[in-house]
């Protein structure tokens, strides 16, 4: 075990977070990480996870990480990953036992349900509060997300996880109604969205005119994405060059809805509609291989790129130099990437589900269709590739409302209150 200093000396109540993958540039992870930043205002924070091959740097100095070793299993291929977590949620529950013998915790916020399940009950037992963040559920995913023995692990653990624990911080009104059909009385729900940080990913948000695109520098620097051999240059005062059309954001993986975006491209370029695409995010190699063999059969594959993920702080420029961000997923508690175009001032097309249609409003702040509706997809993006007035004016009003609605300042006394409130 690895433990941080911690410099805070001041009397906050102490709250311990339960994050294993921490490191990992997911949504969940930010999503914890922006949730921290906020929660250090009024407590003290310990953060539990395990070790990784790179620790991320971009945390709060004042944040405490206790790091676990936890074995890597990696003999065990994919049945490693229910073994690993039952690993790190036993080396969690024995330090917990350890820190609340030197601080005094005044609750545990979880951010998985395995966890939230197999402690909550013993936490209760010793008077220390437990909080489940909801980021997804099992009974929501469409069948086959998983394979069978993560999909049993988690219909295991999820309705135990909303019964055992005292609060329920769910970031969308879907995900809300889940968590409500298995949550007992004397559970407190509440719905807290998640916020970012535009800085996070190179968006100056005090210099942003929600008329138009943010601005993602403060002086004449050049970029050049590397994808594929295609070099995206652009300067940033002056027209990007080879910049998509199209932009998604994210982990490929087919739960995200990818190989319908790579349909209903193709379905636009049979209209003489030759939009491209750039898909940004970590891919494994058979699914590469098989949306590779997608993109031969639908003859578009000059029209299609694939880049490896990019650090955070030059997302922004991804986002202000497409003409439309694209969110294709099949099932999305509250996508991070819209967050992050709302922010930027992008015109996004996404799919109605989950936490999409809280943020977006169809017709104003974005394009909503059927998450499984190819054709709905295409006439979508075939209304607003051309017509760039509309598409600044979903920028426009997707900016605005993340600033009223989504932004850190206005989500943080959400978070601090249903807190509290638990605490009570």
């Amino acid at each position: 075990m690895e433990q941080s200093p911690n410099p805070t000396t001041n009397k906050k109540p102490t709250l311990v977070v339960v994050h294993q993958g921490f490191d990992s540039p997911g949504g969940v992870s930010t999503s914890c990480l922006n949730q921290i930043a906020i929660l250090l205002e009024n407590y003290r924070i310990a953060l539990i996870t395990d070790q990784s091959h790179k620790d991320r740097e971009d945390y709060p100095k004042e944040l405490e990480i206790i790091r676990l070793r936890v074995p890597k299993l990696t003999w065990l291929h994919r049945l490693g990953h229910v073994p690993r977590q039952w690993a790190f949620i036993q080396m969690v529950k024995s330090h917990l036992q350890q820190y609340e013998n030197s601080h005094d915790i005044a609750a545990v916020i979880f951010h998985s349900h395995p966890a939230a399940a197999l402690l909550a009950k013993s936490l209760r037992k010793v008077g220390v509060r437990s909080i489940l963040v909801v980021h997804g559920d099992i009974f929501e995913r469409p069948a086959g997300t998983y394979g069978r023995q993560l999909t049993t692990w988690y219909r295991w653990a999820t309705p135990r996880a909303y019964r055992r624990v005292d609060a329920i911080f769910s970031l969308s009104p879907a995900m809300q109604s889940l968590a409500q059909r298995w949550a007992e009385g004397n559970t407190q729900t509440y719905l807290v969205p998640n916020s970012i940080d535009p800085g996070e990913i190179g968006i100056f948000q005090s210099a942003t005119a929600c008329g138009m695109k943010a601005d993602t520098t403060q002086d004449k620097t050049l970029d050049v994405i590397e994808c594929d051999h295609t070099h995206l240059v652009k300067h940033h005062s002056e027209p990007a060059q080879a910049i998509p059309d199209l932009l998604f954001v994210g982990r490929i993986e087919p739960l995200k809805g990818v190989s319908n975006l790579l349909e209903a491209v193709a379905q636009l370029h049979h209209q003489g509609r030759h939009v491209t695409l750039l898909c940004v995010g970590a891919i494994k190699p058979a699914y590469e291989l098989e949306l590779k063999t997608q993109l031969k059969q639908l003859e578009i594959e000059s029209a299609v790129q694939f880049a490896p993920p990019v650090p955070r702080s030059q997302l922004g420029d991804l986002y202000r130099n497409c003409s439309i961000l694209v969110v294709p997923s099949l099932s999305e508690p509250q996508a991070t990437v819209i967050l992050e175009g709302m922010a930027a001032g992008c015109a996004i097309v996404a799919s109605e589900t989950g936490g999409n249609v809280m943020m977006l409003d169809h017709g104003i702040s974005g394009l909503l269709f059927p998450a499984t509706d190819v054709a709905a997809l295409a006439r979508c993006l075939g209304q607003l590739i051309d017509n760039s007035s509309a598409r600044e004016g979903l920028g426009a009003a997707a900016c605005q409302k993340f600033q009223s609605k989504f932004s850190r300042e206005a989500l943080a006394p959400k978070l601090l209150e249903a807190v509290a409130a638990t605490l009570r």
